[in-house]
């Protein structure tokens, strides 16, 4: 069985990224990483976590899978959206969505890692612009912007337009009550999903990739 790591910006990520991987590989197991919502954590959430997480743990990550050797980690998945990048000035005009995701990814490898290259047990998710979009992807009837689902901006709002999600004080809300649903009707529909989304396809298939480099099988 595979047993994956999670870090990620929050907790309806973790719910996203669980089903995507599920379309690769049905019996993962998971263990959430970050974000850490225990209640004496004082580790920071959504993405200055992430970033945190890495810069700690980049140079220990071969250790740290391993730490439990009755538990081990095969895979480890580091999430960050896109709408993220201005804050490390790797956004870039949109479309493409490649050229923002591919300028993080090169940031989260080289400067938060440290590394000159990306493990093989590391999968990086980097959706555009965020981890809704694949969930927006998912939806029935389709979702028909004006511009490409990975560029559009208001495809998050088109969950709370269809009040699939409730927005509260200017931010949507996503209960796990509400949101694995979703999550899971994404998984459902996995193949528009990723014909919509680049960066899902990719990451599926960087998955699956890592999974055989592991050689552990369900």
């Amino acid at each position: 069985m595979i047993r994956v790591g999670l870090v990620a910006e929050g907790p309806s990520d973790c719910l996203a990224l669980e089903e995507m991987i599920r379309t690769v590989e049905p019996e993962a197991d998971f263990l959430r990483i970050r974000p850490d919502m225990t209640l004496v954590s004082r580790s920071p959430h959504g993405w200055t976590g992430v970033r945190a997480w890495c810069r700690e743990m980049g140079t220990l990550l071969e250790s740290f899978l391993s730490a439990d050797p009755g538990l081990p980690l095969h895979i480890l998945v580091i999430h960050l959206d896109c709408s993220m990048a201005h804050n490390v000035g790797a956004d870039r005009p949109c479309p493409p969505a490649d050229a923002t995701s591919g300028t993080l990814r090169e940031i989260v490898i080289g400067e938060w890692l440290g590394r000159a290259s990306l493990p093989g047990f590391i999968v990086l998710a980097t959706p555009s612009l965020s981890t809704d979009t694949w969930i927006v992807a998912g939806l029935e009837p389709p979702f028909l912007g004006e511009i490409p689902l990975e560029c559009d901006p208001q495809a998050e709002r088109e969950l709370v337009r269809r009040r699939l999600l409730r927005l509260r004080d200017g931010e949507v809300k996503k209960p796990a009550a509400k949101y694995e649903p979703l999550a899971k009707q994404m998984a459902q529909g996995i193949d528009k999903v990723c014909m919509s989304c680049p960066e899902a396809a990719r990451f599926r298939t960087d998955l699956a990739a890592a999974i055989s480099i592991t050689g552990k099988k369900t």
